[in-house]
Order: structure tokens, then C-alpha cells, then sequence
């Protein structure tokens, strides 16, 4: 539970601030500010002090997953950190394995045998930065960069009144992750299911020989790519919704030592757009996505037809709801509070 900082490459932030002010906001009449600040930011990760780059885990991890495709058929092992297939080789490049147990009978078809192969992460690309480097199922995948932040505050004065609204936006921050799911290793499976293969979601790209595995049986596991984009996505693959608010502050300044505030937050607090993906709630109140960093990993493929799959085991990312770098990951409701300020 506890994360220490290492310096593991180079952070690169770019952009530009505009501020735009007209009239005197202690003056009577109208008075306006609209400020905008963009920032475009990336991280280049450097070789760590062996020489591995620190995305080296997701890379043997889809290495591993690789070796169970057809593209590895053939494929010998290889420590090669740009290998396909990795240190497995064409070891698991089969279309189905027999059955585990001195009990099972027949062999269990290999869901990711037709499956395409996945490329690995480019080690000298440019990635969205993040707090925890995303390596690892479900632990990190959201950028702390949020690149268009604006705010508009108007204020209309008349002697002893005054009504200030502010609307602000920002939008553009970055998520996503490349390892966020596990799948069963069909090497690890007892006897296969009676139902068929054909028809069974588990075998999206289908399968040449064997039985749909029981996924209850399978003891071992694998990191496989995204079930809904087909990829292990990268780092900063997606972008989180808009989130737009309108506040109002209304002031009367009774006397010279008694002022009268009353400040109405969020009369207007959404969220909208983002990447279109089917995890996205469509109720507009939730501003963030992210994993689960770690408590509640999908499902993937560990069911077996028919079962019914809770909400929160379905997806690889889902609502945050306790926000993140400042942010409020829902939306947050109505507020109204009254002050008198008294001066002595």
C-alpha cells in the first residue's frame, strides 16, 4: 500500500494561458474575466538502472499472451525484450490442451488460439502521464493532465448589490490502461463443458478443436487484452467526459461594516462526451474513469455461459466516484449557503 517516487523518464509539458479582463469589478455596471489555460503534456520512459525499460512487465505479459496465439506456432523461446512470443515461444501455440485431473476426460479448446496477435508497447513512445506507472492488472490508469481548463466570472454591480455568476469547464484528461483484465489459462482446466464452442462469447474468434473450457475448473490464469476495445490498451487511450458547472454569488452590502452573501454552487453541474465506450454511464453524473486499482478486477472470461455478471465485475473500468487530482469524480449537487460578514 505504499508507492515512492523513481525517476523513470522524461516529462514534457507544453501550452499556453489567455486571460481576458474588461471593467472594474468594484466599479457599478458589468465587469467580465474569462481565463483558459491548455497544456499538452507526455512522459518518454528511460531504461531503468538493468537496462529494462519500466514498461517491461506489460510487454512480457502480452509476450505470454502471444504464445497462446497461431502467430507463435513455431516460434522459438527468445529473452528478446521486442520478441512476439517471448520466453514461451510456440510452447502454448496449440488449439486445445488436454484436460487437468486424473478424473477429466477430453481437451479444452484454446480461446486465444485464432485470436490475433497484440504488439507490444513501444518503449521510446510517448505516453500520458501518470501518478503509478500502469503496469500491472487494475493498478493504475488514469493521467493527472487535464489539458483545457477554463473559467468565465461576470459580474453586474448596482450601489449596494451585486450578482457574480461563473460558469467553468474543463476537459481532455486521459485514462486507460494496458493490462486491466485476467483470463483463464485453458492449459489449467478440467474436463470442458457438454455446451458447444460454437455460440459460446468466451470464443469470440472460435476455436479449431477441443470443448468449451469450465471456467470454474481452471486454476491458472493469463493477462488478456481489453474484452470490449480487443487490445491491451495504452496508456492514456481514452478521454474522461467534460465536466461543465455554473455557480452565482449575490451580494448586498447593507452597510459599510454588514454585507450580505448568498452563494448558489452548482445550479448547473454535468458531465458529457469523452471517448463513446460501453462502460460510460448515460445519466451525465459521472465526470471520471478509471480502473478499480486492484480491488475489483473484471470478469474477462473466467464464467461459463449463462452465468449472469454483476455490474461492477463487467466492464475493465468503471465511475470513479472519488475523483482524482482535485476533480470530483460525480457530479456534485445543488449548494446554497448564506453569510452575513460582520466587520469590526
Amino acid at each position: 500500500a505504499f508507492v515512492s517516487g523513481l525517476n523513470v523518464g522524461n516529462e514534457s509539458n507544453s501550452g499556453f494561458e489567455f486571460l481576458f479582463a474588461n471593467g472594474n469589478f468594484n466599479n457599478n455596471g458589468w465587469a467580465e474575466q474569462l481565463s483558459y489555460t491548455y497544456t499538452y503534456s507526455y512522459i518518454k520512459y528511460s531504461p531503468l538502472s538493468n537496462g529494462n525499460s519500466p514498461l517491461i512487465q506489460d510487454n512480457t505479459d502480452i509476450q505470454h499472451y502471444n504464445s497462446f496465439t497461431s502467430a507463435c506456432v513455431g516460434a522459438l523461446p527468445s529473452t528478446s525484450p521486442t520478441s512476439l512470443c517471448g520466453t514461451d515461444g510456440g510452447h502454448n501455440a496449440v488449439a486445445s490442451f488436454p484436460c487437468v485431473g486424473a478424473l477429466c476426460v477430453g481437451t479444452n479448446a484454446n480461446p486465444y488460439f485464432n485470436a490475433p496477435a497484440q504488439p507490444l508497447l513501444s518503449t521510446s513512445g510517448k505516453y500520458a502521464p501518470y501518478d503509478i506507472i500502469p503496469t500491472g492488472v487494475q493498478l493504475s490508469s488514469i493521467g493527472y493532465v487535464v489539458p483545457h481548463v477554463m473559467t468565465l466570472v461576470v459580474q453586474y454591480k448596482k450601489d449596494k448589490w451585486a450578482f457574480v455568476p461563473a460558469f467553468q469547464f474543463h476537459g481532455g484528461q486521459k485514462y486507460g490502461a494496458p493490462e486491466t483484465t485476467y483470463g483463464f489459462d485453458p492449459k489449467t482446466c478440467a474436463s470442458p463443458l457438454a455446451t458447444p464452442v460454437a455460440g459460446d462469447p468466451r470464443y469470440q474468434f472460435g476455436a479449431g478443436a477441443g470443448g468449451a473450457a469450465d471456467a470454474f475448473t481452471c486454476g491458472g490464469s493469463l493477462v488478456v487484452p481489453d474484452q470490449y476495445t480487443g487490445k491491451f490498451d495504452q496508456p492514456g487511450a481514452f478521454t474522461e467526459p467534460n465536466q461543465y458547472s455554473l455557480h452565482m454569488g449575490i451580494t448586498y452590502e447593507a452597510t459599510p461594516r454588514v454585507t450580505y452573501a448568498l452563494n448558489l454552487a452548482n445550479i448547473i453541474n454535468t458531465c458529457s462526451g469523452g471517448t463513446p465506450e460501453p462502460w460510460l454511464q448515460g445519466n451525465n453524473h459521472w465526470c471520471l474513469y478509471s480502473n478499480s486499482s486492484g480491488f475489483f478486477p473484471p470478469v474477462g472470461n473466467f464464467y461459463n455461459p449463462g452465468v449472469a455478471i454483476q455490474q461492477q465485475f463487467k466492464y475493465p473500468y468503471f465511475p470513479n466516484s472519488s475523483g482524482d487530482n482535485g476533480l470530483n469524480g460525480t457530479v456534485t449537487p445543488f449548494n446554497a449557503t448564506f453569510n452575513v460578514q460582520i466587520k469590526l
